[in-house]
């Protein structure tokens, strides 16, 4: 046993006696949070709306790193995993590279 070790246990012993040296239950302690099948729906909706992981986060009262996990999980997690978006429209008329002000200097006009 390490010095450590043993400075650990008299510690014990001394904050709570003998009751405090009984063995301690090895699992952890807290439990990762997930999210219902109600909020997932509504994280998938705002990804794929593009909203950001910190407004679904902020929108579902969640731990960002929590709706991070949840939709990586699901494939979700970065933008360019989305349903790719729509591409702006083609300007009607001229365009700059039709237009013959293109060349004219400056002092021309």
């Amino acid at each position: 046993m390490s010095v450590q070790t043993a400075y650990k246990w008299l510690m014990r012993y001394l904050s709570g006696g003998a009751s405090a040296l009984v063995d301690r239950r090895s699992v952890r302690r807290t439990q990762r949070r997930m999210l219902d099948s109600l909020q997932l729906q509504r994280a998938v909706d705002l990804r794929q709306e593009r909203c950001t992981l910190r407004r679904v986060a902020k929108v579902l009262a969640a731990q960002l790193s929590t709706v991070g996990q949840v939709l990586k999980a699901i494939g979700l997690g970065r933008l360019k995993n989305l349903q790719p978006t729509e591409p702006a429209p083609l300007p009607v008329g001229p365009t700059r590279r039709h237009d013959p002000r293109r060349y004219q200097s400056a002092g021309s006009l």
